[in-house]
């Protein structure tokens, strides 16, 4: 997903996370809410701008699927044994569900934004991190062929936002044969291209700063703008401003299908021109 943010916006800085995970027998992968509060931590400290999660965790499941793996293979243990090491398990697993929803919080009251994709399975309900903070986290979900829905992704009514997610291709790798190109596919995908959007608007109104950092008539206050980005409404509104170029953008308002190639075409003109500060302020 890193080299799908870098595809949007080759400036950015990264500090990419693996977290702990494990496959139980029947294939489904579980991701550890210990691991998850652990990396949100580790990017919470590093003071980063954005947060992009890949990644979804049903508390129920989280919990069941610890349980069952660790009930005791051992004959010898009786039931009383049994109980217990189950009920420890589901224990640890529900502070650690805690712990996870407290870091969610630390996150979203210290200006970092959030983005976590939709799940792939519409029957999923509702998952962490999403259901802790609606509100502060941008949810995104991935879209096929000319735009439309993927009918197997979660509720349209809970998805922010609708990026392409369907066989969406890499950006291109030195270290790789040149005609063995890789495609990506589903919700993530989408969500990691929407946090390089973010932080494309987010690298503008940086560069607006430090190239103007005594206020002026035109730019009052451009410090004001960065810090402004650092609210999660404020970077829904960067977003929906794309709806609002022309005619036909607003169209597509109602499908939550950002249509920026009308935004980053007129962007190109500009860039073309050597009209670098119009460009910066028509992007940011």
């Amino acid at each position: 997903m890193a080299n799908m943010i870098a595809q949007i916006n080759p400036m950015v800085l990264l500090a990419v996370l693996k977290l702990w995970d494990e496959l139980t027998p029947d294939g489904t992968r579980i991701i550890y809410p210990k691991a998850a509060a652990q990396a949100i931590r580790c990017a919470f400290c590093r003071k980063v701008y954005v947060i992009s999660m890949s990644w979804t965790i049903r508390p129920k499941t989280s919990i069941t699927a610890s349980k069952d793996q660790s009930m005791p293979t051992v004959a010898s243990r009786n039931r009383g044994q049994a109980g217990a090491l189950q009920q420890a398990t589901i224990d640890r697993q529900t502070m650690a569900i805690r712990k996870l929803e407290q870091r969610i919080d630390e996150v979203d009251e210290s200006g970092i934004i959030m983005f976590c994709s939709a799940s792939d399975d519409i029957a999923a309900g509702e998952t962490l991190l999403f259901c802790r903070k609606p509100n502060s986290i941008i949810r995104i979900g991935g879209v096929i062929q000319y735009g439309q829905r993927d009918p197997i992704s979660a509720d349209p009514d809970s998805i922010s936002y609708y990026f392409p997610g369907n066989q969406v291709a890499e950006a291109w790798n030195p270290l790789r044969d040149a005609s063995n190109v890789r495609y990506q596919g589903g919700s993530s995908v989408g969500k990691a291209l929407a946090a390089g959007l973010a932080s494309v608007v987010i690298h503008c109104a940086i560069m607006l700063r430090n190239g103007r950092p005594v206020a002026s008539p035109q730019y009052p206050d451009a410090q004001a703008l960065v810090e402004a980005l650092r609210k999660t409404e404020n970077v829904r509104l960067s977003f929906d401003s794309v709806f609002e170029v022309n005619d036909e953008t607003e169209g597509w308002r109602k499908s939550k299908y950002l249509s920026v190639w009308a935004l980053f075409g007129k962007a190109a003109e500009m860039e073309s021109l050597r009209d670098y500060e119009r460009w910066v302020c028509w992007l940011g």
